[in-house]
């Protein structure tokens, strides 16, 4: 079981250095003073992790009570008076920081995190100029062999920030606080080497140098110039900062209070970005001569391009031309590839690699689902009554999506339902776990359907039951491998919690029967008065498809056949726009057939990323022109 924290109503009115406020009741005196601009100085607390407590510099007074008090910990009270600042408190204060300083050595001048290190702003804050404590030293050794994560104990104060965003939010419970007092430290649950996701995020949280990326000694914080991004990995959209010294990136990190993943991040989003500088990247253009290429400058690689598609068009015709475009491109390039090559080739064959695996969900998404398009704002997981996760990994597949669901199961107590066709794992460990088998699919979501119409007392009033099939409800039982007692207690759980949020995975999107299977989750969806968000694999697959980056859409969804549509774009762009036909069809394929003479492959692999990749690499040697 997670930890949760209670939720209360009502409101409460205190006073903060003289100052009367009113604030939500379950508020700690730490939260109001912030709320309303009062500071408190910190060192163990983080906002988006439950209350530590370790570090005791936060303490306050409060009127009637004889000791200083943890404010992070501490929840109001009507009437209370609170005093943030007085001469006990700072030396309280500084005898906190002594107290953790007694065997910290004062490595600053090598060490990872000066001058961006949280202990060494308290102790500057503080004046702590002299010690008096002291103890016996005890030697402890860094730790190496954690992978890309290194540990440094003879740094570390034990705020437990590392163990807290570990369990709390990435779900991995990896780290454990090992030993007490002097010789505590932190260790693995099973004290072998770590061997976790290294996702990093117990180094972003460390507010010393004792966890750091293993990459040490490559730059000081005032020697890097900071860039504020969006990831490129994933669909998320985690918002980050680019570290570069000497024109090479450094680091990534991330800030709390900066986009919609509250500063968290996932092993690629944090590490992979050595891919972005490898020394095997082509930095120039390179053309083909026999069997060879050569180095070429812009001017003559772009001439070759233009005149041999204006020659192909000539003898072919603009069909006979295609273009496949990485789905990790910004809007503004999708919308610069399918402007250049319709107004300035006529050529409308353009594609992206889920549009040629499943134009429905992809290109055809709005024409398909309408209202109930699986498209939803993250937003939505903070409103949801619970967590339905089909045909996904969830933890693997999106780790920050999985992180805002955990800080909702911690925070709202949000159920979260499994359903999959093989045994997965999340932490904490959902409400339930349904297994199926595969190919069932769409029978058990109709089935899940009557039998919320049926037995629930769900009302229909959408009609979203109404196309479930004829199949019984044993038969679909029997074809899905799921017990009628897990089947009865899943519609009964689901109908009580409230309006669902569905994450529709990877798995589901790439399967066979994925339109039907995703047409049965929205309206499972519908019926519940929910949402379903259908998870992309690429970072901006819904972004091309918004700039007309298909051979069925211009920008914004108009019909590439609509004639109003291309006498707008016609002018817009200073072009005689032909008229387009909307034909898809399998390009790899037409490429093998001939029809295809020249191909544009635009920040994409097809050989890795698309089906049979021995295929299509034999489709593209034999295309005339690449």
């Amino acid at each position: 079981m997670t930890e949760t924290t209670t939720v209360s109503t009502g409101n409460v009115t205190l006073n903060i250095n003289g100052s009367s406020i009113e604030v939500s009741k379950g508020t700690t005196i730490l939260e109001a003073a912030s709320q309303n601009d009062i500071r408190i100085p910190t060192l163990c607390y983080l906002k988006k992790l439950l209350p530590i407590g370790s570090c005791r510099v936060c303490s306050v007074e409060i009127e009637g009570v004889d000791k200083p008090v943890m404010s992070c910990v501490t929840p109001v009270v009507e009437g209370m008076n609170v005093t943030t600042e007085s001469d006990a408190l700072s030396l309280f204060r500084k005898q906190m920081i002594q107290f953790i300083l007694v065997n910290h050595p004062v490595d600053c001048p090598v060490c990872e995190r000066s001058g961006e290190c949280k202990l060494q702003n308290r102790t500057y804050e503080f004046s702590v100029t002299d010690q008096m404590f002291f103890t016996t030293e005890y030697e402890k050794p860094p730790v190496k062999d954690w992978g890309v994560i290194r540990y440094d104990g003879s740094l570390c104060i034990m705020c437990e920030r590392c163990v807290k965003i570990c369990r709390e939010i990435q779900g991995a419970n990896a780290l454990v606080i090992d030993g007490s007092g002097n010789e505590a430290k932190i260790n693995t649950v099973d004290g072998d080497p770590l061997d976790c996701d290294f996702c990093g995020q117990c180094v972003s949280v460390c507010p010393v140098g004792a966890l750091n990326s293993g990459i040490v000694l490559s730059a000081r914080s005032w020697e890097v110039t900071r860039t504020e991004s969006v990831c490129a990995h994933c669909a998320v959209g985690c918002s980050y900062n680019v570290e570069v010294k000497s024109n090479r990136i450094v680091r990534i990190n991330s800030n709390d209070d900066i986009g919609i993943n509250n500063g968290n991040l996932c092993a690629r989003g944090r590490f992979g970005f050595e891919a972005f500088q490898s020394n095997n990247r082509i930095e120039t253009p390179m053309m083909r001569e026999g069997n060879t290429r050569h180095i070429a400058t812009w001017d003559s690689a772009l001439n070759e391009v233009v005149g041999r598609l204006e020659e192909i068009k000539e003898k072919y015709g603009p069909e006979s031309i295609a273009v496949i475009a990485s789905e990790k491109i910004t809007n503004e390039d999708a919308y610069m590839i399918q402007k250049v090559f319709r107004a300035g080739f006529g050529v409308n064959r353009l594609e992206t690699l889920s549009n040629m695996r499943v134009p429905v969900l992809n290109s055809g998404i709005f024409d398909e689902f309408g209202s109930s398009t699986p498209i939803a704002g993250y937003d939505e997981i903070w409103k949801a009554g619970s967590f339905i996760s089909f045909g996904c990994d969830g933890a693997n597949e999106n780790p920050v999506i999985a992180n805002m669901v955990r800080v909702a199961m911690r925070d709202k107590g949000t159920n979260l339902y499994v359903i999959n066709v093989r045994d997965t794992e999340f932490f904490p460990a959902p409400r339930m776990q349904v297994q199926y088998n595969y190919g069932s699919e769409s029978a058990l979501v109709a089935a899940l359907l009557r039998k919320l119409v049926d037995k629930c007392g769900v009302a229909d009033k959408g009609g979203f039951a109404s196309s479930t099939g004829s199949a019984s409800f044993v038969d679909v039982i029997k074809t899905s491998g799921v017990s009628i007692d897990d089947m009865e207690e899943l519609a009964e759980r689901i109908a009580k919690d409230g309006p669902p949020l569905i994450f529709i995975g990877k798995e589901i999107h790439d399967h066979p029967a994925s339109i039907d299977i995703v047409k049965a989750l929205t309206n499972l969806a519908g019926l519940l008065g929910g949402k379903a968000l259908l998870y992309r694999e690429y970072s901006n697959s819904q972004g091309t498809n918004d700039m007309g980056l298909s051979p069925v859409n211009f920008p914004g969804y108009i019909k590439v056949d609509n004639a109003q549509a291309v006498s707008h774009y016609s002018e817009k762009w200073g072009a005689d726009i032909p008229a387009l036909s909307s034909g898809g069809g399998d390009i790899i394929k037409d490429i093998s057939d001939g029809k295809i003479k020249a191909v544009v492959l635009v920040g994409v692999d097809p050989q890795v990323h698309f089906p049979d990749g021995e295929a299509v690499s034999r489709s593209l040697s034999e295309a005339p022109f690449v």
